[in-house]
């Protein structure tokens, strides 16, 4: 990807629409530190339909390492073609230089604001509910893990951050794992492990091996998905503490206590399937999704 020495972003849209390259940006929907997401439409009117547009913040245009980034979760994204995950329609680059991922709008919500607004009402998910959702994010994660270039070698693909705000929820019931920002990359943010690693990610869903600075594989996005079944049962993180550094140390050691806690709520053979998902050691795990 060409990287000028520092292009001028496009006006962003305040509270009237912009054009963006060949989309008309309605409303920014979501923003972190290094992208931001808008929901648009096609500017030539060829469809109403709506779709996601992702960009870079201004402040990261001329940012080596996070056009490079960018660039890498487009296409790990844009390689993996499941119902289950969030498509990718294209990855392209304004006239001013400006690169942008456009995806796949899910009109719904995602699992971390479903999990909130059931917490603040006092309710759980129906058990029955949060298995069907984990198990169309499983789905998804097969795809993802097992998705290969075009000469059909595999690519290896490991998410790096299963957790509830990268579930999204349709209304019409369809689950679709999305996000791919980290997948297999660096990150120049984030927090350290307690022997100084850098850790990429939520840091409450990942997986010991990730906590410890050990090498890791595929099944670290598994024990990250079954750390959200648990949350979905119980209602609360499956990891918590006072701090960050209690936290991360409670997946280190795999203290499953609120598990156990629960254990007698859930639904029979269900408890068992979790222990062994969340297994500190990932031979020990199930292996694939």
């Amino acid at each position: 990807m060409e990287n000028p020495s520092r292009p001028e972003p496009s006006a962003l849209p305040s509270s009237s629409p912009a054009k963006f390259g060949p989309y008309v940006l309605d409303s920014r929907i979501a923003v972190g530190g290094t992208a931001e997401v808008y929901l648009a439409h096609k500017a030539d009117g060829a469809s109403n339909d709506r779709l996601v547009v992702k960009r870079l913040l201004p402040h990261m245009l001329a940012d080596a390492e996070g056009r490079t980034m960018f660039e890498r979760e487009a296409k790990l994204h844009a390689a993996v073609t499941h119902e289950n995950v969030v498509t990718v329609y294209g990855s392209v680059i304004t006239e001013t230089g400006e690169p942008y991922l456009a995806m796949e709008y899910v009109d719904g919500a995602d699992c971390f604001r479903l999990l909130r607004r059931l917490g603040q009402e006092g309710r759980l998910l129906p058990s029955g509910v949060a298995v069907y959702i984990a198990r169309e994010v499983l789905r998804g994660l097969a795809s993802v893990h097992s998705a290969a270039d075009g000469a059909g070698q595999p690519l290896g693909i490991i998410h790096r951050d299963v957790s509830p705000s990268n579930v999204y929820l349709a209304k019409d019931g369809r689950v679709k794992l999305g996000d791919f920002g980290i997948a297999r990359s660096t990150n120049r943010g984030g927090i350290r492990a307690p022997d100084g690693t850098m850790l990429k990610g939520k840091f409450a869903y990942l997986a010991p091996e990730q906590v410890a600075g050990d090498p890791f594989d595929h099944r670290a996005d598994l024990f990250s998905l079954a750390g959200v079944l648990v949350e979905m049962l119980i209602g609360r993180p499956l990891f918590s503490g006072s701090g960050q550094l209690s936290v991360l140390l409670a997946i280190r050691d795999c203290r499953l206590d609120p598990l156990l806690e629960a254990k007698g709520r859930l639904p029979d053979g269900l408890f068992e399937v979790l222990e062994t998902a969340l297994q500190r050691a990932p031979q020990q795990r199930f292996q694939s999704a």
